[in-house]
């Protein structure tokens, strides 16, 4: 594959993967502020799943549940982008040597866990990042 075919392929698959990131994380922010309130103490009174979210929605407003979502998008998309990419880009490295080495596993395999330990590394700062927002966001 030519360079440039390489690079716009490998800027398709890190914008396509951000954006499903973006759009998963937005769907399920309520949840993950409804459980993250709950993780640090700060849904308190025995309050269940549902009185969470009905005090999330008296205190705040229906704006409250996506509140930190920001902070999640801007974490998952480089960490989802990459990962997409470079599972793409070591399937295509690694596919000669599975093949050559009978006790590989196959290029699908060990491609998806080095793009698992690649994208873990540059998201990792993202990921601290993320936890203190989120702590300020309970307290």
């Amino acid at each position: 594959m030519p360079s440039g075919e390489r690079l716009r392929r490998s800027v398709l698959l890190v914008v396509s993967g951000g954006v499903a990131a973006a759009l998963a994380k937005t769907a399920v922010a309520p949840l993950e502020r409804i459980k993250l309130l709950r993780q640090v103490g700060a849904a308190t009174g025995g309050l269940s799943l549902s009185g969470t979210l009905v005090k999330i929605v008296r205190d705040e407003g229906v704006r409250g549940l996506w509140r930190g979502n920001i902070a999640n998008v801007c974490r998952a998309f480089p960490q989802k982008g990459m990962l997409l990419m470079s599972a793409d880009l070591f399937c295509e490295l690694v596919g000669p040597l599975c093949d050559a080495v009978p006790w590989l596993p196959n290029a699908a395999t060990l491609g998806g866990a080095l793009a698992g330990v690649a994208s873990s590394l540059v998201s990792y700062p993202l990921d601290v990042v993320f936890t203190q927002q989120a702590g300020r966001l309970c307290a």
